[in-house]
């Protein structure tokens, strides 16, 4: 019996292995509950660092950070008083323009994702738009 030999060219197999390594899209960060907390309970929010949760209110505040890497926006008009939304430049460029924030302002949002702490100051990284929503 003649064994047959299939040759694959070389730039088919890494194409296979490249899809083989690739990974499905991420959906936005699942909440560890159901509840829904309000981004200026500062001392509830503190226990939950490192945990992925919801928050909902207001937003009053964009800005963005000194080097110009982050923009933020935020439920009060002093960061340090509620927690802030983060939003990494590098990580969608296009998407996370100063203009596209700030039309945000005055609109009752709900965000989910880790919450943090920079400093003493809690915070939630955005990755991702579908991680906030308006609340009408």
């Amino acid at each position: 019996m003649k064994t047959r030999l299939l040759l694959i060219p070389l730039a088919l197999t890494a194409l296979i292995a490249a899809r083989a390594e690739e990974k499905p899209a991420e959906a936005a960060p699942k909440p560890a509950s159901t509840e829904v907390y309000d981004p200026k309970a500062l001392e509830v929010l503190r226990g939950k660092t490192g945990q992925i949760i919801t928050v909902e209110g207001t937003i009053v505040r964009v800005g963005e950070s000194k080097s110009g890497t982050h923009r933020y926006l935020n439920f009060t008009k002093l960061y340090r008083e509620s927690v802030s939304l983060v939003f990494p430049i590098e990580k969608n460029p296009e998407e996370f323009k100063y203009d596209k924030l700030k039309a945000w302002v005055g609109k009752k949002v709900r965000a989910t994702g880790t919450l943090s702490e920079y400093g003493s100051d809690l915070q939630m990284i955005v990755e991702k738009w579908d991680q906030v929503t308006e609340v009408k």
